[in-house]
């Protein structure tokens, strides 16, 4: 007679393998709309560089693009990880995080022979692993981790929904590859790989100037304000690429561009809207709604601003606004008060805005510093106090360090990529598919009858590379706008059943960077030599765009006309042109030497990261290692609370006196 557990555990069996079953016949069924729609279309969307990089003549123009696009057939790069982690103890939290960089070399030499890869050590005084540790007592444990209420949770709540040590990675990883893309020119390296995709991070740390708490950190005699924040957040500027964009959200951001551009504190709207092709009443707009700044939640007092989403209210120097308006010239120039005149330069601000990036983070992770996540703020009172870095905080520091990454890599011609492993994101086969289909109505989708797909964008291509013979390693889908994260088509039906297209974005009007990163899905290991295919994983592939390469990258028109002309009632984006190529015969040098290099850094030593660049792995060792020692050493810490009896719960030490 069978147990009631035996019982019990049978059921779960029999439910599991129910459950699996029916999940295998689902993935299959779509699996199979996934190769379906391979074969009617998609491949022509998927560039198959395995027989592009054995023909020698092609080989010979990738490396003669590398060498006129970075000066030598040598390439030095830098791969970055990171590590961290949160211990907590009795009566405090150790928040820590690193970021380590792995040093290499590629020769490209001949296009007949094999490129020679070799990895370098750091020297002692040169060493650029990045370490932070910051404990924090429980008693101000609200303040770190930027809670705004007590009696809400319980510590452990806090520490749970704080994320502040992976922020701190995030950071350290910037900071990291920000510090060896400004080193001398002999250190410096002309490739950068990062184990993240920077265009998510920059798009995750979007946030008002008005919500940044960071105003009033006193640096290099004076207080990162309002006008600050907002030229920061307007970087990077590019002409070549377009940058600030030209659609209604980021408008604002454009104006100070061209002040950034014309090293000016006056510019005329009306001339700005001619050359870009813009409404005058739209830059405007723009310039009332965004650069005075939203007083609602603050207060202005006879010594500067004070805001009231702080309890107890937190004083700010001067007012939140940029510039004043007179007629259709905006100038960075006007009076806070009697006698008070306010000279606002944009190009010293953004020095400064990379000054304060770098000196707390040097603070920080080079000299560690016990108080460097801590800075005074000025109360109602007139009494400084102390406040420490919030996750807000390190968000602004961070979306700071990364814009000048990516000018940094402009300047001085490096070539900046991220890779993303394990992402269940959808950007290619709903969001960016979506748009051509539905929204720019390509011939070739019109009539395609396209069954449900696998889950993630990453499943549909490697069932696809699994059953497609024709498919070879390395290949890769066609480059597209990382803006499309944000881009989709939404079909929305009302009360009555009707339903219509329509172009979405995140809160109906803001759109990430267009024309700053492309993205693209590629696979650089598949085997077909057994009777099993062996693989590794699709990865994402973020490259930043490059001003000499990718000037004249095609655009996707996503227009108001274009979308009504297509019956699709969108909110008015204004001007939306993200990048798209739409076949993978389209020429794209960026992209082939891109492939090419992560090609040649891919070696397939290492089983566990089959078809991984062998750099970044060697870079997540290298974190991995100092996350471990820097673990063992915060652990090894807690000693020296242990010994006093005040710190030991009632339950701990009943417990160590057995009877």
């Amino acid at each position: 007679m069978p147990s009631e557990i035996s019982k019990t555990l049978t059921a779960y069996q029999n439910s599991l393998s129910k459950s699996r079953d029916r999940y295998k016949n689902l993935y299959l069924s779509r699996g199979q709309n996934a190769l379906e729609f391979y074969r009617q279309y998609a491949s022509t969307l998927v560039k198959n560089y395995s027989a592009l990089f054995e023909d020698a003549s092609f080989r010979r123009r990738i490396h003669r693009q590398i060498e006129r696009l970075l000066g030598s057939g040598i390439v030095d790069f830098v791969a970055v990880d990171g590590s961290c982690n949160k211990d907590p103890f009795n009566d405090f939290i150790v928040f820590s995080a690193c970021a380590y960089g792995a040093k290499g070399q590629l020769e490209l030499g001949d296009a007949d022979g094999r490129p020679m890869l070799r990895y370098r050590r750091w020297q002692l005084d040169r060493d650029v692993s990045m370490v932070a540790y910051v404990p924090v007592p429980f008693a101000q444990l609200a303040e770190a981790t930027g809670e705004k209420e007590d009696f809400l949770l319980s510590d452990q709540d806090r520490i749970n929904l704080s994320s502040v040590h992976t922020k701190l990675m995030q950071l350290a990883e910037v900071y990291l590859a920000y510090s060896v893309a400004t080193s001398s020119s002999i250190e410096r390296p002309r490739l950068i790989l990062m184990d993240l995709l920077p265009s998510s991070v920059i798009a995750s740390l979007a946030a008002k100037p008005a919500d940044i708490n960071l105003g009033g950190y006193e640096y290099d005699r004076r207080r990162l304000d309002f006008k600050d924040i907002v030229t920061a957040l307007a970087h990077p500027v590019s002409d070549n690429l377009e940058l600030p964009n030209h659609n209604e959200f980021r408008l604002h951001q454009l104006i100070m561009g061209e002040l950034h551009r014309a090293g000016s504190r006056t510019i005329d709207l009306e001339d700005v809207a001619r050359r870009h092709g813009l409404s005058p009443d739209s830059l405007l707009r723009a310039a009332k709604d965004r650069l005075f700044g939203d007083m609602k939640k603050y207060k202005e007092v006879p010594d500067g601003l004070l805001d009231l989403s702080v309890p107890g209210g937190r004083l700010l120097p001067r007012v939140r606004r940029v510039g004043v308006l007179q007629g259709s010239r905006f100038e960075t120039r006007y009076s806070s008060g009697p006698g008070q005149d306010v000279v606002f330069d944009v190009r010293q601000s953004w020095e400064f805005s990379k000054s304060l990036f770098s000196s707390i983070c040097d603070r920080l992770f080079r000299r560690k510093e016990p108080n460097a996540m801590i800075y005074e703020v000025v109360g109602t009172d007139g009494k400084a106090r102390e406040h420490w870095l919030d996750p807000d905080d390190i968000d602004f520091l961070t979306s700071v360090g990364i814009r000048a990454l990516i000018e940094a890599c402009w300047e001085q011609k490096i070539i900046l990529v991220g890779i993303a492993k394990d992402s269940a994101s959808r950007y290619f086969t709903r969001n960016y598919m979506g748009v051509l289909r539905y929204g720019l109505k390509l011939p070739e989708l019109a009539d395609l009858d396209v069954g449900r797909l696998p889950w993630t964008d990453r499943m549909v291509f490697e069932f696809i590379a699994n059953m497609e013979d024709n498919l070879q390693a390395p290949w890769s889908t066609v480059e597209f706008d990382s803006a499309f994260m944000t881009l989709w088509i939404a079909e929305l039906v009302d009360n009555l059943g009707n339903s219509r297209m329509k172009l979405s974005a995140v809160m109906d009007h803001i759109i990430a960077h267009m024309g700053l990163f492309a993205r693209s899905l590629a696979q650089f290991f598949l085997s077909r030599r057994k009777a099993t295919t062996l693989m590794g994983h699709v990865v994402f592939v973020d490259r930043l765009l490059s001003e000499q390469l990718d000037r004249s990258c095609p655009r996707l028109d996503l227009t108001s006309k274009v979308l009504e002309a297509n019956g699709l009632l969108s909110h008015d984006f204004g001007h939306v042109r993200p990048l798209g190529y739409t076949a993978a015969s389209q020429e794209n040098i960026g992209q082939d030497i891109t492939m090419y290099l992560l090609s040649c850094l891919t070696r397939n030593h290492y089983p566990e990261v089959i078809g991984y660049p062998d750099p970044l792995h060697k870079a997540d060792w290298g974190a991995k290692t100092l996350g471990d020692q820097l673990r063992a050493m915060i652990r090894s810490s807690e000693a020296a609370f242990r010994a006093q009896p005040l710190s030991k719960t009632l339950r701990s030490i009943r417990d160590a006196y057995r009877r």
